[in-house]
């Protein structure tokens, strides 16, 4: 019987895990999508994404790498604080 019981908890728990990361990738999809510039999105695709460095992204667009750490900060801030918002109110 505890067995079944545990089996159960731990079965509630998972699906709680994977609608808890449902909703985290819906919100940081819908984040990306409505706050950050295309600008931010782009260099972040380069940073992530692509592995570039902040100087390869800068002479790719143009920049210098000031410009570009400077958006990528602004942008991972603008993410973070969005996300806080809707995980504390969800």
């Amino acid at each position: 019987m505890r067995r079944l019981a545990r089996s159960t908890d731990e079965a509630l728990f998972a699906e709680c895990k994977q609608e808890k990361r449902q909703l985290l990738l819906r919100l940081v999809r819908q984040a990306w999508d409505t706050e950050l510039t295309d600008c931010q999105r782009s260099y972040l695709l380069c940073y992530y994404q692509d592995a570039m460095t902040m100087r390869q992204i800068a002479e790719s667009f143009g920049v210098t790498v000031p410009t570009v750490s400077r958006t990528l900060k602004r942008a991972r801030a603008r993410l973070r604080k969005v996300l806080q918002y809707y995980l504390r109110n969800a």
